[in-house]
């Protein structure tokens, strides 16, 4: 037997990079599924050959455990493996199949996920979806692995196979799929424990997707859940400088979002995409539209162009000095307000706590002895700067095109000459009785 532990991933899990650690051990009260050995299984389509062995699914649920929504009854799944690799059975009572033109979205049609990993949060792990090609614009098989672009590890996705067989039904389709071992890096073995997650996802006349998932240790559970700030103060436990080229960022993520160690800071751009995605959903707007419409061009920042949520910025001084002017105003300018004291507050740096050094959303502390108490700002990777200095009433901005080699040196002497030229207050003296 191949022992198969079942772990939950939520929507997607991705491949990592197989050198990383493994990840936790798995708790006591987590499942434990006995997958068969069943040699000689041909990969057709056709299950017959299975007769009555393989561990079988027949109690696919709908999304975090709700019911299935759909007249027919949900897929059934068998399980079993060989000395070549896992091998998956799935019959669908779907008759008509319509499958999604991209192959990065085949999720969104007529399709199989499998989530496969070596153990339960472990990095070693893959997501792959299949569409079954009974759709008449696709009459054959499409396929897609996925790869955390954070580990950089696309590459070893060349390595990734499967076999795959597929023939139409009475009332739907059944299709077998074998992922070799090979692809975990892994050697078939008794009592070898694996992770798995299997959703099978059906579209209805409308077009409507119905999906029915296998991950019997229910709804997602995580110690930290992930918050806004978490996305902006690179505590949410993500990892590189990715996402905001992708279309389907929030979607990679959430496959491994209950193994993300939220609330431990690790410098990434990718919270920022995230939060530029979560705005798009919202709004309904793309992020740079979005962007202009709401803040560029309400500030007469005619001169800045916003393309990422998380760089790509280019402005000038006086623009920038606009947007400053905006944040020492806490939040209003002129006769606008984009926000309110309360969501200025919220901005504001935490001092104290679990918050990690960059507390604030976008913004930190930066008095340096030099300036007054409270003020806040940034600086980014060009040396452009920007000083708010609540106490003085005073807005210091610094626009460059480039890395400056010597951008300390002349970043405190250009403060001094500001606190130098300040007025200072006059001293007074009180009339005599």
């Amino acid at each position: 037997m191949c022992r198969l532990f079942i772990v939950l991933f939520a929507v997607f899990s991705i491949h990592a990079d197989i050198s990383k650690a493994a990840g936790p051990p798995r708790n006591a009260q987590d499942p434990l599924f006995l997958i068969p050995r069943i040699a000689n299984l041909t990969i057709d389509g056709d299950l017959a050959d299975w007769q009555d062995k393989g561990l079988l699914i027949d109690a696919m649920a709908g999304p975090k455990g709700t019911a299935w929504t759909k007249a027919t009854p949900p897929a059934t799944v068998k399980l079993a493996w060989d000395d070549e690799g896992l091998v998956i059975g799935v019959v669908v009572h779907q008759k008509i199949v319509r499958e999604h033109e991209y192959v990065r979205h085949l999720f969104k049609g007529d399709s199989v996920e499998i989530f496969l990993s070596t153990k339960k949060g472990s990095h070693d792990r893959y997501m792959l979806v299949v569409s079954p090609g009974l759709d008449p614009k696709f009459p054959q098989p499409r396929h897609c692995f996925f790869a955390d672009p954070a580990e950089e590890n696309e590459k070893f996705l060349e390595g990734m196979t499967l076999s795959v067989g597929r023939r139409a039904t009475p009332d739907g389709y059944a299709m077998e799929l074998k992922l070799p071992w090979k692809n975990l890096g892994v050697e078939p073995a008794q009592n070898l424990e694996l992770g798995l997650q299997i959703y099978v996802i059906e579209t209805d006349e409308t077009g409507k997707c119905h999906t029915a998932m296998w991950h019997p240790a229910g709804d997602i559970r995580v110690p930290v859940p992930m918050t806004i700030r978490h996305l902006y103060t690179h505590m949410n436990g993500l990892r590189g400088e990715w996402g905001d080229d992708l279309h389907d960022t929030e979607e990679i993520v959430s496959g491994y979002y209950s193994t993300l160690p939220v609330g431990t800071y690790s410098y990434n751009s990718v919270g920022f995409a995230l939060g530029g995605k979560l705005l798009e959903a919202v709004s309904g707007e793309a992020f740079p539209q979005f962007a202009k419409a709401h803040l560029l061009d309400p500030l007469k920042m005619t001169h800045t162009e916003m393309s990422l949520s998380a760089s790509g910025i280019r402005t000038t001084a006086l623009d920038f000095a606009r947007f400053g002017q905006m944040l020492l105003n806490r939040g209003s300018y002129g006769n606008l307000c984009f926000f309110s004291e309360d969501t200025y507050r919220q901005m504001l740096p935490i001092v104290g706590g679990s918050w990690g050094p960059r507390s604030g959303i976008g913004v930190l502390y930066m008095d340096n002895g030099l300036l007054g108490k409270g003020t806040f700002g940034h600086w980014a990777g060009n040396s452009s700067t920007l000083w708010v200095d609540p106490e003085h009433d005073l807005l210091i901005v610094m626009a460059s095109a480039g890395p400056q080699r010597k951008f300390a040196v002349h970043n405190a002497d250009l403060l001094t000459a500001v606190v130098d030229g300040l007025e200072k207050p006059q001293a007074t003296t009180l009339p005599g009785p």
